[in-house]
């Protein structure tokens, strides 16, 4: 499924709480694995204020769109000017 960042986050640091995890659910792998364009350098970890863990990409959370129904799509792209595809395709987990 796409992954998507959140305009309102710092970096390191989430700021989707509350009603918005419900329609931005959170993405969280233990490792990483990347095809040649990205470098698993750039994920990394955190802990959320919430006590859930989060992947990021170049310290930046990362979220799954709960209407995203299939991979690939990208319905969540561009919503109150805030939320961005930062990645279309697959990730193993």
């Amino acid at each position: 499924m796409s992954l998507y960042t959140f305009k309102k986050d710092s970096q390191g640091k989430s700021a989707c709480t509350g009603d918005c995890i419900a329609r931005w659910p959170v993405f969280y792998t233990r490792k990483v694995v990347v095809s040649r364009k990205l470098d698993e350098k750039d994920f990394a970890v955190i802990t959320r204020s919430d006590g859930i863990k989060q992947t990021t990409y170049k310290g930046r959370p990362l979220y799954y769109f709960a209407n995203d129904v299939v991979p690939g799509d990208t319905n969540g792209e561009g919503i109150n000017s805030l939320w961005h595809v930062i990645y279309i395709g697959k990730i193993k987990r």
